[in-house]
């Protein structure tokens, strides 16, 4: 009888078998005869490896292709985390099948799926990262921090294989993106095109309407100002860690009677500190019920420590604070693409106290100045128009029907 220990390799060895031929065999081999049949230049499909409703970097997107009567447009989940394997095989293999005669497909994230597909040259690989800028390393940028075993794991199964674009908040940041998806010719790949999902925070209407509809959904804010926390997770995606060292008692003590704290806890994160019981008319976990853009345009003033949402919050030009008190633990364990006092346009807290004395003299010590520099250096593609111009390059290279 096979011990605790040996059945656990066992089950590990047979995992790694069972993604090895789904990958390496199936899944290329699907593909290989579904792409016998003619490709379809009007075929565009947007595809996820975990949502199975479309993410906001689609948003703007699909609703603008999907109004053209030229393109046929699907958006496709593999479901990963939420399926049993067995449909997540099933999903693996209907989407080898379909993409196989799609002339663009759009991702937000890597994906050993495609990466692995021996895709026609006429596909377009459209890789619309879920981020702005260049703030936590990823992808092969993380190949130093990586055991053997991981290091062998991403040389076996890539997850940017077969990109054609990669459209950038700015050109500043093209080297990062290059250095992470291992582009070997980012001047043609790697374009300085805008962020698509930032086009949001130039319309008037969705500007106007976002504190509106976060009153709606928090009515106890009441007329206070918003004060949005929306910190990223500790550790590693598939075992993620929220922050736990904000005060939330001491703030409300101190800042109660003006703002009202607005708490967006990463995706990742599903078991989520309380709010102690006291606070909970000034404390509101959020997490569930709006989207991060409505909640940057509602906030007068955003808290955060190590997220790339500070690339689309500058944009709005709003006081922003950054409560890091972990930053060297952070930053040996993830490590960042630039200095963090390069990507920190506002004061750097390692304590509530710190933080409430920030927010208790925002007006004069917001540096304005700071952030729209942030802005200029790092978001400078990104002018409204960013969906506009990422279909048109996708349109001059759609074959001919």
């Amino acid at each position: 009888m096979l011990s605790l220990k040996e059945m656990l390799s066992f089950e590990g060895t047979l995992a790694q078998a069972t993604r090895w031929v789904m990958l390496k065999a199936l899944c290329p081999t699907v593909y290989r005869l579904s792409a016998l049949a003619p490709l379809n230049p009007r075929k565009v499909i947007f595809f996820d490896q975990y949502y199975e409703t479309m993410p906001d970097s689609f948003t703007l997107l699909y609703e603008q292709l999907e109004a053209d009567d030229s393109i046929e447009v699907s958006f496709y989940s593999l479901g990963q985390g939420s399926v049993s394997p067995l449909e997540l095989l099933v999903r693996n293999i209907a989407f080898s099948h379909r993409c196989a005669t799609a002339s663009a497909v759009f991702l937000r994230h890597g994906s050993s799926l495609l990466s692995g597909l021996p895709m026609r040259r006429e596909t377009q690989l459209i890789q619309v990262w879920h981020g702005c800028g260049a703030f936590k390393r990823f992808g092969s940028s993380l190949l130093d921090v990586m055991d053997e075993a991981a290091r062998r794991d991403r040389k076996r199964f890539p997850i940017f294989g077969n990109t054609t674009l990669v459209p950038i908040s700015s050109e500043e940041v093209r080297w990062a993106y290059a250095e992470a998806m291992d582009i070997q010719d980012p001047q043609s790949v790697v374009l300085a095109l805008g962020v698509s999902r930032t086009d949001r925070f130039y319309d008037e209407a969705f500007l106007e309407s976002a504190r509106e509809r976060v009153a709606q959904a928090v009515p106890g804010i009441g007329e206070r100002k918003i004060l949005l926390y929306a910190p990223t997770f500790r550790g590693e995606p598939d075992r993620p860690v929220p922050p736990r060292e904000l005060d939330v008692e001491a703030l409300c003590k101190c800042l109660s009677g003006d703002y009202a704290l607005l708490i967006k806890h990463h995706p990742f994160i599903k078991e989520r500190p309380a709010i102690p019981e006291g606070c909970r008319d000034f404390a509101f976990d959020v997490s569930d019920d709006l989207v991060i853009d409505e909640l940057m345009c509602a906030a007068d003033i955003c808290v955060t420590d190590y997220s790339s949402l500070i690339y689309e919050y500058s944009l709005l030009l709003k006081p922003i604070a950054f409560f890091a008190y972990d930053l060297d633990e952070y930053l040996d364990q993830r490590g960042l693409y630039y200095p963090y006092d390069e990507l920190t346009p506002g004061p750097v807290c390692k304590s509530t106290a710190e933080l409430v004395d920030y927010v208790l003299h925002v007006d004069e010590r917001f540096d304005a100045n700071a952030v729209q520099a942030f802005r200029d250096r790092f978001m400078a593609s990104c002018d409204g128009h960013a969906t506009e111009r990422t279909i048109r390059f996708m349109k001059d290279h759609l074959p001919h029907a």
